[in-house]
């Protein structure tokens, strides 16, 4: 059982990290765990804390070459019949590895389990995902392309010999290296889910948001070219294929629309909430329309005529019964990131907000 961690010059929060992977339940017992820190040429004092864990094994590397050719060395390095991953500044909880590798082994069919994980959130909150009634198990890349994202390198254990079929991590996959690799262990495997939380997962300050965010989205549409080539050609697929990008589509507005083309990023909102069948239950989804909200009341020129149609666009996508309440909560999204938005404006002190 080998855990590797990909580190680059974030020396105290991998102190934690170390720790929480050597705090495993069932560790020389269950199974035997190897730890693999690769450093990708840090600068700072990694080395020191690195070396202090005598157990692990610490490799460093002398150019950098980012997270998906730091987990490759790990990978080549690892004689583990199963890896996990873990990056510098999450953590595992004690019971992952056992509760892992004991499903991977009652179903020697299956090259990945994962778990449910903590994301933490401001003022220390967290929340808990994915939902265990709705995740998936068996061969999930349908659920993946379609359905809400359940997956992070931090929540999974791979069956190593997998990786002879998948592939390792594509270095040019930058910002998009986990979806990736994931989509290609799903075309060859099938997964098993095994509910209980596993992680914790602390996204770093700008990781998920503003220019980080804008990266992530566009270095994403070349991974799902790629992985939608794999499919068949079929009905199917094609009704896939659309819900991909139109689901891609919403994800992206926002950021189109900090760009300053509201009509498209518009339309494709607009696109998303009639093509994707539940996207009342995809919390991505969710957050891309507030998210665009938000700079609605920023950029347009008739910011309240605008939020009211997309607003009509929610009811009319949403079918009948299903998730009304839900609805009704994006609506009050809708109104409350607009009138942020608004209040942000510049032309608000200009008194021109609702101007033409």
């Amino acid at each position: 059982m080998s855990v590797v961690i990909p580190t680059c010059n974030r020396a105290d929060p991998l102190r934690e990290a170390i720790d929480s992977v050597f705090g495993q339940h069932g560790a020389g017992k269950l199974f035997d765990l190897e730890v693999i820190v690769v450093d990708d040429a840090s600068s700072d004092h990694t080395p020191d804390v690195a070396v202090h864990y005598g157990a692990a094994r610490y490799i460093r590397l002398n150019e950098n070459r980012g997270p998906s050719g730091a987990r490759n060395v790990g990978i080549e390095a690892s004689t583990g019949n199963y890896v996990a991953f873990l990056d510098d500044d999450d953590l595992l909880l004690p019971g992952k590895l056992s509760l892992q590798v004991a499903a991977l082994e009652r179903d020697p069919l299956a090259g990945v389990a994962y778990s449910q994980y903590y994301i933490t959130q401001r003022v220390g909150r967290s929340i808990l995902v994915p939902d265990a009634r709705r995740a998936p198990s068996g061969w999930v890349l349908r659920a993946m392309l379609t359905e809400e994202w359940h997956f992070i390198m931090l929540n999974v254990l791979v069956r190593r010999d997998a990786f002879a079929n998948a592939g390792n991590f594509d270095d040019s996959a930058r910002y998009a290296e986990d979806r990736d690799i994931l989509f290609r262990l799903a075309f060859h495997f099938p997964f098993v889910f095994v509910p209980g939380p596993v992680a914790v997962y602390r996204p770093a300050v700008g990781g998920l948001g503003g220019i980080d965010g804008a990266k992530r989205a566009v270095a994403l549409k070349p991974v799902l070219e790629k992985v939608l080539a794999m499919l068949p050609e079929t009905e199917e697929s094609a009704r896939i294929k659309d819900i991909v990008w139109a689901q891609f589509g919403i994800e992206l507005a926002p950021y189109t629309a900090r760009n300053g083309d509201l009509e498209e990023a518009y339309a494709a909102i607009v696109r998303g909430l009639h093509l994707l069948p539940t996207w009342t239950e995809n919390r991505l989804a969710r957050r891309a329309i507030a998210s665009f909200s938000r700079a609605l009341g920023v950029k347009s020129r008739q910011p309240i005529e605008m939020l009211g149609r997309l607003c009509e666009e929610i009811v009319t996508s949403a079918h009948d019964g299903e998730g009304r309440g839900m609805v009704r909560a994006v609506l009050a999204e809708v109104w409350r990131e607009g009138a942020i938005g608004i209040g942000m404006s510049p032309r608000r002190s200009l008194g021109r907000c609702w101007d033409d």
